[in-house]
């Protein structure tokens, strides 16, 4: 998706997300607010905190302790999973914040699309890279 493609929600969360940035983009062209909307892939990363997805820091809390630890993804085998690392979100925020001014009015996090894919333990299912997906040129 382009930042000048419009979103389509699919949720009463989403047509909310998507109403703060028509009305953010409004305000913003009229002059009134600097207004940025930053849509971010799934935040993954050491500290990071989610009541639905707790996975999303544990896999590193893992890495931390460096000892084995199970850690359940709950998504389907089909499913892909856009991820961002935490850092990565704080350097966009920002470079964001740093602008003087912005060329549009929304940003797509860039993410790295994981898929689950047969490993070689034994031919359980792991979770790797799928698809990699990087920022356009703003040429």
């Amino acid at each position: 998706m382009s930042e000048t493609e419009a979103a389509a929600p699919e949720s009463v969360y989403g047509a909310s997300k998507r109403y703060v940035e028509i009305a953010g983009e409004h305000y913003r062209r009229q002059g009134r607010v600097s207004f940025v909307a930053l849509r971010l892939a799934m935040v993954v990363g050491p500290g990071v905190e989610s009541a639905a997805s707790g996975w999303r820091g544990k896999i590193f809390e893992a890495l931390r302790a460096r000892k084995p630890t199970a850690v359940s993804l709950p998504y389907a085998p089909h499913e892909l999973l856009p991820l961002i690392h935490v850092i990565d979100v704080a350097e966009i925020v920002r470079g964001l914040v740093d602008a003087t001014q912005t060329r549009h009015a929304r940003y797509n996090t860039p993410a790295e699309t994981w898929g689950r894919g047969f490993g070689r333990c034994g031919g359980r299912p792991e979770w790797e890279p799928a698809i990699r997906v990087w920022p356009r040129s703003r040429a």
